[in-house]
């Protein structure tokens, strides 16, 4: 059979014969916690340097384990081509080769193929270039940074850290150890060969962040050498040491990798303060901090969702769950926040979503202990849940990337922040507003465990009040949640003596609105009741009795400010069952 060169693999026949090494071999891990692995994968390698990606499926790899090793040739026939994968290319052919029950392996003796396993990316070019982040590549350098060993929970267990930094002719990248890889290089580290030393990394991803790009590892592909035997290793060493005063370089720690992110670092130095209304205005992907007040929460299912292994959400089908994402059943599926608030501050409203791990910190409880206080009716809305509302936050937003809403796009919220001491130190050095405008004006320091004369629900309502009284008309409709609460003890910052003298009056202008609007549909009531009874030869006496089961909607005025007679459109006397009367908005 003859020998075809990798290059030339594609999907345009079956019948292939190749003579390649395998430049590295691995077991995949399962994503869904399996200790089996999900597939045995490799870089195949052919005389002419040509690479390729072959993977073997979990239930085949009892068959080709024992049959190859790294770094040895083989003879491979008979196998499947298929298109690479978009998100995980270990190289940069366009096919990868897909063993079967029908592949054949067979080892080719006394065989070598003395070419380069690596294909090094200039650290220059990872910083500064626009590289395709789907590649996995390979990098050396000198090492000359180390973060401190962290610790931090993941999937219900510990996972550890490390990132390390590597010079490359002065350019510089720092790479992030997760778990035994972590293991590894905090090893080497304690060893008397650490200073100067030269690191490959082979198989690693870029990945870009906050306009910053680093390196991480990919578990199972990746392979970290320490002063590897190979050419490329000793004028690298020696360039670096013509570039620094001292023949021992001295690892540096890295401060910023090995400090923990304050919430002080995260809402007042990190991320820029904005309203609601210049949240909207905002397009690039960023984050930024608002200064808001949940107003309402969507109640039914919306508060929380059935989930996969993997976080998203999942749909009934044949009598199971199924995962779109994962294109797999799922039997019992974990249920997740994804709780959707109303919030509000003087310039604008928006739909906040707070998902599962932030909910459950903001909450000190899982939504699995959650949905349990809900007894029979799991549509309920928990006791603790609605206690947010009126409270104010720090909210620390991701912008560009919303969720689709009823009817207007929602936010999704990555961390919040309850602490009045930063709260407070983020008003006072509020500069994002015309003249330096606070926009909660009636927000003082907070008087414990007090709750102010006008709370903040009450100044939503006396500016719904001033919109009314401003002819913005009855159809204007603000949602301002929960009535006043006297019997909270939520702790509220109180107004200012301006805000007060402006909110008093406004408050007393809208009772006097709603008393009037009181009167008018008593008045009207009882003309309604009164001429249904004339017209259906009954009395009044019985037509109350049957108002439950009657829909009668009533208008106070139109737009123009004109009142309709609630008799405007009588009905037949066929259709004396009470209908509808005279059908306007109110």
């Amino acid at each position: 059979m003859a020998i075809d060169d990798l290059s030339t693999i594609d999907a345009s026949k079956e019948n292939w014969c190749i003579v390649a090494k395998v430049n590295r071999l691995w077991l995949s891990p399962s994503l869904y916690g399996s200790k089996l692995p999900f597939s045995m994968d490799m870089i195949l390698m052919d005389e002419k340097g040509c690479k390729i990606h072959a993977s073997v499926r979990k239930t085949l790899i009892y068959r080709f384990q024992s049959l190859l090793s790294e770094g040895r040739v083989y003879q491979i026939s008979f196998f499947g081509v298929g298109e690479s994968g978009r998100d995980f290319r270990p190289t940069s052919h366009p096919f990868k080769i897909n063993f079967d029950i029908h592949t054949s392996v067979r080892l080719v003796p006394n065989k070598t193929i003395d070419l380069s396993p690596y294909n090094f990316v200039p650290i220059s070019d990872i910083m500064f270039k626009d590289l395709d982040t789907s590649f996995l590549i390979d990098v050396i350098g000198i090492l000359t940074g180390a973060s401190a060993e962290q610790e931090f929970e993941k999937d219900g267990g510990k996972q550890k850290r490390i990132t390390i930094e590597l010079d490359q002719d002065v350019a510089r990248v720092e790479c992030a150890f997760f778990g035994k890889y972590a293991d590894e290089v905090v090893g080497y580290l304690g060893s008397a060969d650490a200073t100067n030393a030269v690191v490959v990394v082979s198989c690693v991803k870029v990945k870009p962040f906050k306009g910053k790009t680093s390196l991480q590892n990919v578990y199972g592909a990746t392979k970290v050498i320490f002063n590897p035997l190979i050419e490329e290793a000793a004028p690298l060493r020696t360039r670096f040491l013509e570039s620094h005063d001292s023949a021992v370089h001295v690892i540096s720690p890295l401060q910023d990798s090995a400090r923990k992110t304050t919430p002080e670092d995260d809402f007042l130095k990190q991320n820029d303060g904005k309203t609601i209304e210049q949240l909207k205005d905002l397009a690039e992907k960023s984050y930024c901090v608002v200064l808001g007040t949940v107003k309402y929460i969507a109640d039914g299912m919306d508060w929380y969702y059935p989930a996969c292994k993997c976080s998203k959400k999942v749909y009934p089908a044949d009598g199971m769950y199924f995962c779109e994402p994962c294109n797999r059943h799922v039997v019992s599926p974990a249920h997740k926040y994804r709780l959707q608030l109303r919030v509000m501050d003087s310039k604008d409203t928006a739909t906040f979503v707070i998902f599962d791990q932030e909910a459950t910190a903001l909450l000190n409880k899982s939504c699995a202990v959650m949905l349990e206080t809900t007894g029979s009716d799991p549509l309920a809305i928990p006791t603790e849940i609605l206690n947010l509302i009126d409270r104010t936050f720090l909210f620390k937003i991701e912008v560009g990337n919303s969720f689709p809403s009823k009817f207007e796009k929602s936010y999704r919220v990555k961390k919040l922040c309850a602490d009045q001491k930063i709260i407070n130190q983020f008003r006072a050095a509020m500069t994002f507003l015309p003249n330096g405008s606070d926009p909660f004006p009636w927000m003082d320091p907070p008087i414990s465990g007090t709750r102010s004369e006008a709370s903040s629900s009450g100044i939503a309502k006396d500016l719904n009040a001033d919109f009314v009284d401003a002819g913005v008309g009855a159809k204007t409709v603000v949602q301002t949640g929960k009535d006043d609460d006297l019997s909270s003890t939520t702790p509220i910052t109180s107004p200012t003596n301006d805000a007060v003298s402006v909110i008093r009056p406004l408050k007393a202008q809208m009772e006097s609105i709603q008393d009037l609007r009181s009167q008018k549909l008593k008045g009207l009531h009882s003309e309604i009741v009164a001429a249904v009874a004339e017209h259906c030869g009954g009395d009044a006496s019985s037509v109350s009795a049957r108002e439950n089961r009657a829909v009668v909607v009533v208008a106070v005025d139109d737009d123009d400010g004109t009142q309709d007679s609630p008799l405007a459109k009588r009905p037949s006397p066929a259709e004396a069952d009470l209908k509808m009367v005279g059908k306007r908005r109110f």
